[in-house]
């Protein structure tokens, strides 16, 4: 199978973007929303605007990949089941993640809030923080910086 996926450049900037959500995904008693029903409605689920606001800047700093066929990554399931798996993956592996949790949500309801509160979502912005910090120090000792694509 050939790789059509155009992959975006996933910068200091934008990793400073989505990692600065980490204090409030942390929060003691933090919750991403709720489902809600109301009468003459199916129900839906009501985000935290901190969640909404997390996707907003995944979508603006190059961390979802629309081109990216998330259905067919089957890879993909390792790591939603297995967050132990985290310390390993690249950029590209956490943008492909970040990719198939959000875009998954349209057609799971509830599906983003769950791995929110799950601690999967901090766990993926712990794995960003790990890797810019690491980029960061390579670049203090001269090895030079990339993401290792």
């Amino acid at each position: 199978m050939t790789e059509t996926t155009s992959w975006p450049v996933v910068s200091a900037v934008n990793m400073d973007a989505v990692r600065g959500f980490l204090p409030v995904l942390e929060a003691e008693g933090f919750s991403a929303g709720e489902f809600v029903s109301e009468p003459g409605t199916l129900p839906f689920y009501d985000f935290n605007p901190h969640v909404m606001a997390l996707v907003k800047a995944l979508y603006d700093n190059n961390w979802i990949v629309p081109s990216f066929d998330w259905v067919d990554w089957h890879e993909g399931n390792h790591y939603l089941n297995d967050e132990k798996a985290l310390p390993d993956v690249d950029v590209r592996t956490l943008q492909k993640l970040f990719t198939l949790i959000v875009r998954q949500d349209r057609f799971c309801e509830g599906s983003l809030g769950s791995v929110v509160d799950g601690g999967l979502v901090t766990a993926i912005l712990r794995r960003v923080r790990e890797l810019q910090d690491s980029e960061h120090e390579r670049g203090q000792s001269g090895e030079g910086a990339g993401d290792g694509q």
